[in-house]
């Protein structure tokens, strides 16, 4: 279970391992000793470690007082597919500088995961299902007008994606965008242009083109997942300007991402606390 975790979200602090294995373990202490045993141990069944410890994990703050952060090796895979537990369109396993980027994506989703587990009226989608009903990776080519009204195609590449099952059977899916606070506060600067970024997503939800591009007919909406509280409200202020109030989009600041990480425990919380809109009311994951 562990292995098929770390498989489908990413890598993740050992607390969240702990929380998922809750009803498997007597103690946290005994799961402490199963992980370093997954850890450390080469005699295996398929011939060596199924665990392993990002290095990247090393470079933040108080990294020997931090929860361990694991990931998974390629004999914990070849487990996964004896076991039939293996799946194709998993989100990709980052290293270097990427791998914080990639690190915060894995808790956020992780911890909605959680928390539907905690309420069986709730089902969680993983980012490879709905890859799988794709037939491929997220990713789109779009036209769209760019800030000056030119004609533009490109791609566009969400960087997560999840989904929720709620208790009345509607499916809604959810596209992530994360943004770790390390690029300018300027919305036309960074990793993606933020202007670029919002021009297309207006168009391929706004204006509905999700629907045959991904082959659904629920709803679909964008996370901007952040780390600077300032950063995020200049994009919301611009998509506000832009549309007027925009009801798909929602926000999230969260802590511990930023230039120094410190691995968090499990955000159960992120299901329940409110998402902040663009001119709109606040959104809620569970509602």
């Amino acid at each position: 279970m562990w292995f098929e975790k770390l498989h489908r979200h990413g890598p993740l602090p050992s607390r969240h391992l702990y929380r998922f294995s809750r009803f498997f373990h007597k103690s946290d202490q005994k799961a402490q000793e199963r992980l370093e045993h997954l850890t450390r141990r080469t005699k295996t069944p398929h011939r060596g470690r199924y665990l392993s410890r990002p290095e990247e994990q090393r470079a933040t703050d108080r990294a020997l007082s931090n929860y361990m952060v694991h990931d998974i090796t390629d004999k914990a895979k070849l487990a996964l597919k004896d076991a039939g537990r293996f799946h194709t369109y998993t989100p990709v396993h980052a290293t270097g500088r990427q791998w914080m980027h990639d690190f915060m994506l894995s808790c956020f989703t992780a911890s909605i995961e959680l928390a539907t587990l905690e309420d069986p009226r709730f089902a969680f989608i993983f980012h490879d299902e709905i890859c799988t009903a794709l037939g491929d990776t997220l990713s789109f080519n779009l036209e769209y007008k760019d800030e000056k009204g030119w004609q533009q195609k490109r791609l566009l590449k969400p960087d997560r994606a999840f989904g929720i099952k709620y208790p009345n059977g509607t499916i809604r899916r959810f596209l992530i965008e994360a943004d770790r606070g390390t690029e300018q506060n300027k919305v036309s600067e960074g990793r993606k242009s933020g202007i670029d970024n919002l021009l297309q997503y207006t168009e391929f939800i706004g204006e509905g083109r999700y629907r045959e591009a991904m082959n659904v007919k629920g709803g679909v909406m964008l996370i901007y997942l952040m780390t600077s509280p300032g950063k995020l409200e200049n994009i919301k202020s611009h998509l506000n300007e832009m549309t007027g109030g925009c009801n798909y989009v929602i926000f999230k600041a969260v802590d511990g991402f930023g230039h120094v990480i410190k691995p968090p425990l499990p955000m159960p919380e992120l299901f329940t606390t409110p998402f902040e809109r663009a001119g709109k009311d606040s959104f809620y994951l569970n509602q």
